[in-house]
């Protein structure tokens, strides 16, 4: 089975610039065609048609890497992300 990295990124405003972020993941490793983004969707804005395919694309096994998570701390209430986090072992 092979392990993917999936990238999300968002920005609040139209006026907001996910060029930072994209590098970041891209920079990671991430393939740009496994990166999905948010653009102008505020914190109140519910929908978040980028997150919906990143999560879809996510496999068992594989990582959800997201740019910046302070700006994705308003994800949806109900929406309950479990997250896993592996260390190599020494």
């Amino acid at each position: 089975m092979t392990h993917v990295l999936i990238g999300y990124a968002r920005c609040s405003t139209d006026k907001q610039d996910l060029a930072v972020q994209r590098e970041t993941l891209l920079n990671l490793g991430i393939a740009a065609e496994r990166i999905y983004t948010d653009k102008g969707f505020t914190g109140t804005t519910r929908t978040r048609p980028g997150l919906d395919q990143a999560l879809a694309a996510v496999r068992r096994g594989d990582t959800l890497v997201v740019a910046l998570l302070h700006n994705s701390v308003y994800w949806r209430d109900e929406a309950a992300i479990e997250f896993s986090i592996t260390r190599p072992r020494v």
